[in-house]
């Protein structure tokens, strides 16, 4: 009994003072971690692309959250398609050669000068001088690639006067009228002066009206008088020969400035009987006046493209 007591004793103080091992095991301390690491980037080898198929312009637009991408516009070329044009400029005609046809065999009547030389009657002398006559037109025309333009135009030319003597000192004055149509067509040289002007050659034909209004004459005598002869209309083949250059102003707007050779056809006036005044001559009656319309010009042109 004292034995049993004395053994109990002596755990009890095993325990309380050196925690009797053989007994009980304390726990390990805990083991020290390691810092932890970064990721990595982790690169596996890409699959080959594979083309896919682009869709159509109206799937792309439908397409949730797809911005297209706009290409940046392209400045236009000067006047490209269809343009319309104002004409403006200057014309200076050459001798118009204004001549009497034949008189009637029965007739001795000439305008200008009269020759008797039986059987046959020959009038002589010419007016040469028609002046000048500012130009006032339009057109509506198209550029084409590979720098050729066509267009239609119309002009007018209303300053001219054939004035001058006969001979005989008879003096004449009638004013000169050309209505004219003509159909032409460009060719821009390929090369330009600075950045802005291009050269360009062109031509065209057409028709052209011309008018001569009635022939006031007067002659000093003695005796003096003056009257009125009938002037006369004559329409015909007109062409014309350009040498030009167009400035681009703005993408729409153009400057054109050209010089150009016409050949406007024919002028002519009507025979018949002085409508006024003291008689021409005998029996009142003239011949035919028949000349040609053809002039040196400056032309100016303000074009606008759409």
């Amino acid at each position: 009994m004292r034995l049993a007591i004395l053994v109990y004793l002596a755990v009890i103080a095993c325990v309380s003072l050196t925690g009797c091992a053989f007994i009980t095991k304390a726990d390990p301390p805990p083991l020290r971690q390691a810092p932890p690491r970064q990721p990595q980037d982790v690169r596996t080898p890409l699959p080959p692309q594979q083309k896919t198929p682009v869709p159509p312009d109206h799937v792309q637009a439908q397409a949730p959250g797809r911005v297209q991408a706009q290409a940046p516009s392209q400045p236009r070329s000067v006047l490209t398609g269809v343009y319309i044009q104002l004409d403006t400029g200057w014309s200076w005609a050459a001798n118009a050669g204004m001549t009497n046809t034949t008189p009637r065999p029965a007739g001795s009547n000439c305008l200008m000068q009269a020759f008797t030389v039986p059987p046959a009657h020959v009038c002589a002398g010419t007016l040469n001088n028609l002046g000048t006559s500012p130009i006032i037109g339009f057109g509506v025309g198209y550029r084409l690639p590979r720098g050729i333009r066509v267009d239609v135009t119309y002009d007018n030319r209303s300053g001219y006067n054939l004035s001058g003597t006969s001979p005989t000192g008879v003096n004449f004055d009638p004013k000169v009228t050309a209505n004219t149509v003509l159909f032409n067509g460009y060719y821009d040289l390929p090369f330009k002066i600075g950045e802005r002007v291009r050269p360009y050659v062109g031509g065209g034909l057409g028709w052209s009206k011309n008018k001569v209004n009635n022939i006031n004459y007067s002659e000093p005598g003695p005796p003096p008088g003056a009257g009125q002869v009938p002037g006369g209309s004559k329409g015909g083949l007109a062409w014309q020969l350009t040498l030009g250059a167009e400035v681009q102003v703005t993408d729409n707007w153009v400057l054109d400035i050209g010089y150009r050779y016409v050949d406007l056809g024919k002028i002519e006036t009507a025979a018949g009987p002085a409508t006024a005044g003291q008689p021409f001559n005998a029996d009142n009656y003239t011949t035919p006046l028949q000349g040609k319309l053809r002039a040196n010009e400056i032309l100016f042109n303000v074009r606008y493209g759409f």
